[in-house]
């Protein structure tokens, strides 16, 4: 299964996997002398007949497989031959690993398969300490049992436990109620790591119901019924990421949000809500702030191509693109419920398409300063209750009706396709003589536009520097370095 070929496109997010792998850190709690134990070897035939010798701190797996269903009930590290090589199979007849108590446990270098239980096919970590390493999570499932919890298909990561999950693959999980790759009560922080192909009802990705902090990972090609990517309730940050290409069968194709979020320096694109809401990302009744990140080339077969807020659902996105995203009803790139509030700064909204509200459609309250609104599909940009500006905005059309100090309605805003211009995401570069060049408002000026690159500058070369409207800032000579590496 480890071998299915894998397209991955321009992945900042993964690029720590292909340098030096950070090293890993294990402190004993013991003063007795290290002792490392082999296995197998003469003296431990199995992974548990070591583990159930308290002064083995350190197991070493040889590079064959393993058919075991472990409990692990103390500190130990366990470190095999590296994912390809060595194998723990639970056989379908349990969780592979069963983490119990206040322990300390890593497990680096290993591929963990075949679980299958009712919480936590692959690894049921119930109060641990628990770190997992260049190592791959793939093809545990959680079956349907009556009355059972079902959760988990990869790892089930209980409250008052901890999960950190490095440079690993967690791949064809099946986590049936919620969770096909992790299903989080606890605290969990993943980094430089993929998620593929997993699935369940809710959160096929994963779902965060405690606190979560996700760093340079991709997510792609997992599905559920809701929040095809990623689904959370908690406090979840996501830094440096790609979520793409993940199908919600009703809501949330990319990102099914009830709780706190955080998204910054992301990208968010090709994702689907094939029935209802939201094919980037819905929030429902939760608080997400965005920043640096794209949305782009997602849809939903009603509303919210890129993002549908609802349910008092509150939303603020700064020096973010959202581009080319489709909703089959209402609301291309944005749609705000009765109760929603969004407030967009520096933000470019372009290209996307609905049958009405190409860019917005609007139900209650969008704020929007110094934030371009274009489409070039037939139909209006807005649809829907007038959005309240707070000046110096530029739109293609008139439909969302702009009056404020220094607004720019019926007007071409000379951007270019989306591309990479330098930074960590694609945007759309102001072309020269854009009239959206040194036009924003300074006193709502960000620091630098969504590259990262600094605000203000004299674009238009009459000697002093003012900030563009968007979410690029034109530099009057421009080269862009784009950052260059090889995905594996």
């Amino acid at each position: 299964m480890l071998n299915k070929s894998i397209k991955v496109i321009e992945l900042v997010a993964l690029i720590s996997i292909l340098v030096i792998l950070q090293t890993s850190v294990w402190t004993t709690v013991s003063s007795a002398p290290h002792i490392v134990c082999d296995v197998p070897s003469a003296t431990y035939l199995t992974i548990q007949s070591a583990l159930d010798q308290a002064n083995c701190e350190t197991i070493n797996l040889a590079g064959v497989s393993y058919q075991e269903n472990l409990v692990v009930a103390r500190s130990v590290l366990i470190q095999g031959e590296g994912h390809t090589s060595t194998l723990v199979d639970g056989g379908e007849v349990g969780s592979v690993f069963t983490i119990e108590g206040a322990v300390d446990v890593s497990l680096i270098g290993i591929t963990i398969l075949n679980g299958q239980s009712e919480v936590g096919a692959g690894i049921y970590n119930i109060g641990g300490n628990l770190t997992i390493r260049d190592s791959a999570i793939v093809s545990n499932s959680v079956p349907f049992v009556s009355g059972g919890d079902l959760v988990g298909g990869g790892i089930h990561n209980a409250a008052n436990s901890t999960v950190n999950i490095v440079n690993t693959m967690m791949g064809f999980n099946n986590g049936f109620y919620g969770g096909g790759g992790l299903n989080n009560l606890g605290l969990a922080t993943i980094s430089d790591s993929m998620f593929l192909d997993n699935s369940a009802m809710t959160g096929g990705g994963l779902k965060n119901d405690g606190t979560m902090i996700i760093a340079r990972s991709l997510f792609t090609q997992n599905g559920a019924t809701d929040g095809g990517g990623i689904s959370n309730s908690g406090t979840l940050t996501v830094t440096e990421s790609i979520i793409e290409s993940n199908q919600g069968g009703r809501d949330g194709g990319g990102v099914l949000n009830y709780g706190q979020l955080a998204v910054v320096n992301s990208t968010i694109r090709e994702n689907s809500a094939n029935v209802e809401l939201g094919g980037g990302m819905k929030n429902w009744g939760g608080f997400i702030t965005i920043h640096g990140t794209t949305l782009s080339g997602n849809s939903a077969n009603a509303d919210g191509g890129g993002i549908y807020n609802g349910g008092a659902g509150i939303m603020v996105i700064t020096n973010s693109t959202i581009s080319g995203n489709l909703a089959g009803r209402n609301g291309g790139g944005l749609f705000n419920g009765v109760s929603g509030i969004f407030d967009l700064k520096s933000v470019t909204i372009a290209n996307n398409e609905a049958l009405d509200g190409n860019s917005i459609f609007n139900s209650n309250i969008v704020n929007v300063t110094n934030s371009i609104i274009t489409t070039s599909s037939s139909g209006g940009n807005c649809m829907g209750t007038v959005l309240t500006s707070a000046g110096y905005n530029l739109a293609s059309d008139g439909s969302c009706n702009l009056s404020s100090p220094g607004d720019l309605p019926n007007i071409d805003p000379l951007i270019d396709a989306l591309e990479r211009n330098g930074g960590l995401t694609d945007t759309h570069a102001l072309l020269h003589g854009s009239p959206a060049i040194d036009a924003a408002n300074d006193s709502h000026c960000l620091p630098d536009d969504q590259r990262g690159f600094l605000r203000p500058v004299d674009g238009n070369t009459d000697g002093v520097p003012h900030c563009d409207i968007g979410a690029f800032e034109y530099y009057s000579e421009q080269i862009f370095l784009p950052i260059l590496f090889t995905a594996n």
